[in-house]
């Protein structure tokens, strides 16, 4: 089934227009003229905004290939949030309508919902492949720049532990480009990126490609600017709750990947871990409670505590 896309949407309204009755002509105009206020309407409320029932609305987006309204409006939310300045955004979410619909339990939701949706469309095949790349490559550059510098530095931060060496920048700058000159075709860069892309990123990916770099990237849909860049991609969805994007599902296919670079390569994790913790108690990186000397005597109190 061909994917539908927001400009296949526009086009079938615009083509169709004539052939739809009174109602249904109203959503269409509705559509092509308020877009973005769409994208965080219900169903109810896009009837209530046109003058037509909740099942009309409902059955116009089946005409246009949908299964539901929900399917519809994630299409528009895709789209808005390509186009919108983060300004744009925060008047959006100050809407009277947006008030009643941006609670912190419907933010919840959304975060479930994307879980759920990695979970379903899980890319075991490339996932496996991304794997055994990070494992096999000598050094991994981690590249991500502004929204995405956390999950970069997370991810680099825990990689460290179950695989060396691994570089981090997320800083942007022309150094970023200096380091970047050191990677050979054993390197293997991992790039996180989502709207709205940042420049600097994609120009980073677009030099490792003219070096014969290697890159997996990690973004949310195939019209991204990486997925061309990149020998491999890892797609994974991101709520869009109007002000900010949120980046519980790519934490979690993140925080996968570590574990199972982890569970594969068992033997040189053991040793980096080893080491780690080794260093860790060397120097005191971490709080320790007035006479407990080390992690067993941290557990053996609380199960103390609980009765144990």
């Amino acid at each position: 089934m061909k994917e539908i896309t927001y400009r296949n949407i526009m086009e079938k309204i615009k083509v169709s227009y004539g052939t739809f009755p009174p109602q249904q002509q109203k959503i269409a105009n509705f559509i092509l003229t308020h877009y973005p206020k769409i994208a965080f309407l219900t169903a109810t409320q896009l009837g209530e905004a046109v003058g037509v029932s909740q099942p009309t609305v409902v059955r116009f987006c089946q005409f246009l290939g949908f299964s539901g309204y929900s399917e519809f409006t994630e299409i528009l939310q895709k789209r808005v949030r390509h186009e919108l300045t983060t300004t744009e955004r925060f008047s959006l979410s100050l809407s009277e309508t947006e008030k009643t619909l941006m609670y912190p339990q419907r933010i919840l939701f959304q975060e479930i919902r994307k879980l759920r949706e990695l979970a379903e469309n899980f890319p075991v095949k490339i996932f496996n492949e991304a794997v055994y790349e990070i494992i096999k490559s000598e050094k991994i550059f981690v590249i991500g720049m502004r929204g995405s510098a956390s999950l970069a530095q997370y991810f680099s931060y825990f990689l460290r532990k179950v695989k060396r060496p691994v570089y981090n920048l997320s800083h942007g700058g022309t150094v970023e480009y200096d380091i970047i000159m050191e990677m050979t075709s054993n390197d293997l860069a991992v790039v996180i990126a989502f709207p709205r892309y940042p420049r600097e990123t994609i120009e980073i990916s677009k030099l490792i490609k003219d070096k014969g770099g290697k890159i997996l990237a990690i973004t949310d849909n195939s019209e991204s600017p990486l997925f061309p860049l990149a020998s491999k991609v890892l797609l994974t969805p991101i709520s869009f709750t109007t002000l900010f994007d949120s980046y519980s599902a790519p934490l979690c296919l993140l925080n996968m990947l570590v574990t199972e670079v982890g569970r594969k390569d068992s033997e040189t994790s053991q040793k980096l871990l080893e080491d780690y913790e080794a260093m860790a108690q060397k120097t005191g990186v971490f709080y320790k409670a007035p006479g407990v000397k080390n992690h067993e005597d941290i557990k053996q109190k609380n199960d103390e505590k609980k009765g144990f």
